[in-house]
């Protein structure tokens, strides 16, 4: 004792708040901070480093779904606030400063509620199936876990501390009358209160608002993109020469035949012909009406982009009055959920409308942006060409492959889909166009493309180009998305929705 003031003594565990909890609050929270940040700064173009190449765990799937953000923010982001404020906390609890203590804990009973309810929320959707699971996600709710078990364990035994501590000495007689330093074992945590009310209404906010508001579209306006949007793809290179053995082409049956008797060797029509057969279809035609050696120039993104109908996959009519771009890739789960959604709505509006489709791959094989082997993404170059040759040499029959790549829960290898093809167009005429670098070569100025419209980031799978904006992510409905056509492309349906 000095000058009448007790002292507290570092060894005694009952001198100050529960230093064991706290310090594993401290590093849990710093933990937590860092992979919060690692899975904030995540890019769909890269992967998430550890997560990928583990069997059973797929991060990037994780961040991309419903589940990811809230209120359009990254949960992401959230936790990397809500973990910066649990170490804030932790590093105040323990001082000698009633006011700075009670600070601490203050925090503490505001986020370890929130840590705690958001941790379970997000492991129980991870465990029964309804959000992919996620390595880092996992690991940074267990510590929001671990950290609010700590922080109510080092609350009671702080409490009891301060307690067991007593009153303050008293000084002897003689030593001049001074006020004694409280000690931080006299430091007992405020009572539960508003905080802890405040963090249990926000996991009941965050629940809610993720199962009533699912995530929106994002919109991109033309004026934050870069002004040239170009899609710069090499002059054609002269077709590889037939094979010696080639086989012959299937003979197409009456099923896969056009009802007006076409048999899908447009490329050999005679011109008057094909015109004459063009002008000759009408709305209720499965495939577009096309004009022979036809090319159609369509500006979009207030002229920084201009598409060539003709020169790419398109469903529906070249010569349609509005067309929308969509990014695509065949082995992103939204966009196989998109395809019957965009079907449905392309279907009330007729030959007004057309959708050019540009697939593109998150896979080292042809995008330069990937950093590692995704598994999901794997040999979604090759369909992504598969596509694009499909779409040159039979243009009609690319909606039927289309559709067949996008069919069930996962891409089909690249040799079922090849078969499927053939079954459809000209066996050698379509070998002969996989063996050219030009489909290949589209396909990753298509991912130039996309990267360009998301600066510093990946697009969100599936995107559409509509006028002057990009819709980014697939919408809830086949109502919200003929919403947002009729907004940005001043389109009117010829068909009532049912």
């Amino acid at each position: 004792m000095k000058n009448g003031a007790a002292t507290a003594d570092p060894t005694d565990s009952s001198a100050g708040p529960p230093a064991v909890e706290i310090w594993i609050v401290r590093v849990l929270a710093l933990v937590a901070v860092v992979l919060s940040g690692l899975l904030a700064s995540y890019s769909t173009g890269g992967g998430v480093a550890g997560c990928d190449s583990l069997g059973g765990f797929d991060c990037s799937a994780a961040l991309e779904s419903r589940w990811s953000v809230w209120l359009g923010v990254p949960v992401s982001y959230v936790g990397v606030a809500t973990y910066a404020g649990l170490l804030l906390g932790a590093c105040l609890v323990g001082r000698r400063s009633a006011a700075v203590d009670g600070a601490g804990w203050r925090l503490l009973e505001l986020l370890a509620p929130a840590a705690l309810g958001a941790g379970v929320w997000f492991t129980g959707l991870q465990m029964v199936g309804y959000a992919p699971a996620c390595l880092y996600c996992l690991a940074v709710h267990a510590c929001g876990l671990v950290v609010a078990v700590s922080v109510a364990v080092a609350r009671w035994r702080a409490g009891r501390n301060a307690q067991s501590a007593g009153p303050a000495a008293i000084a002897p007689i003689g030593i001049p009358a001074t006020a004694p330093k409280q000690t931080a074992a006299a430091l007992a945590p405020p009572s539960l209160g508003a905080p802890t009310l405040g963090g249990i209404v926000t996991v009941v906010a965050l629940v809610m608002v993720q199962v009533i508001f699912p995530p929106q579209m994002n919109v991109i306006e033309a004026a934050s993109l870069a002004d040239d949007l170009s899609i710069d793809v090499p002059d054609a290179d002269p077709p590889s020469p037939a094979p010696l053995f080639a086989t012959a082409s299937p003979a197409v049956s009456p099923i896969d035949a056009d009802e007006d008797g076409y048999d899908g060797e447009g490329d050999d029509a005679n011109p008057a012909d094909a015109a004459a057969e063009s002008v000759r279809r009408t709305r209720s035609t499965p495939y577009p009406r096309r004009k022979p050696n036809g090319s159609r120039i369509v500006s979009l993104l207030s002229g920084k982009l201009e598409i060539d109908t003709y020169k790419y996959p398109v469903l529906g009519s070249p010569e349609a009055e509005h067309v929308v771009v969509e990014l695509m890739n065949y082995g992103c789960d939204h966009c196989r959920e998109f395809h019957p959604v965009m079907e449905e709505a392309r279907e009330r509006y007729g030959d007004k409308l057309a959708v050019v489709v540009l697939p593109i791959a998150n896979e080292t094989l042809c995008n330069r942006y990937v950093r590692k082997a995704i598994p999901q993404s794997r040999g979604t170059c090759k369909l992504a060409k598969l596509a694009v040759a499909v779409a040159t040499v039979a243009p009609e029959q690319f909606p039927r492959v289309h559709a067949y790549l996008l069919e069930g829960e996962r891409a089909p290898d690249f040799t079922r889909a090849t078969i499927f093809a053939k079954e459809k167009i000209d066996d050698v005429k379509l070998s002969n166009e996989l063996r050219r670098e030009l489909p290949l070569d589209k396909v990753k100025a298509f991912i130039e493309l996309s990267m360009r419209l998301a600066p510093n980031r990946s697009v969100r799978m599936p995107s559409q180009i509509c006028g002057d904006t990009v819709l980014e992510g697939a919408p809830n409905s086949v109502e919200e998305l003929c919403e947002a056509w009729e907004k940005f492309l001043n389109i009117t349906p010829v068909v009532a929705s049912r």
